[in-house]
């Protein structure tokens, strides 16, 4: 089990990975703040917008009058933004993970 400065900390460093939807996104974010006790609806938002990594969905959200979670999904689903359009440059830092054995025996 983590502390919940270990939990804050993979909030912190939560971003939106290769494919992952905003729906997605929203989850992991709602899980981590869950598990670290951030309760306040609007730190939640900031955490999710920080996670968010394509400039095009930060842009539109930036510019509503959005400010939780929920309504940040229901934009950009409205807008039919909701599946990535993916931009290499936006995932150049990111490590690509080789599975190890087990994982490919799982599968």
């Amino acid at each position: 089990m983590y502390s919940r400065i270990e939990m804050i900390e993979r909030l912190k460093n939560a971003n939106r990975s290769k494919g992952m939807s905003d729906e997605v996104l929203a989850d992991v974010i709602f899980n981590l703040c869950d598990a670290a006790q951030v309760v306040n609806p609007q730190m939640r938002y900031q955490h999710f917008l920080a996670g968010l990594r394509n400039s095009e969905w930060k842009t539109t959200l930036q510019t509503t009058m959005v400010n939780d979670i929920p309504r940040a999904v229901i934009t950009l689903l409205y807008r039919n933004m909701h599946f990535p359009t993916e931009d290499e440059f936006e995932f150049d830092g990111d490590v690509t993970k080789k599975p190890n054995c087990e994982e490919i025996m799982m599968q």
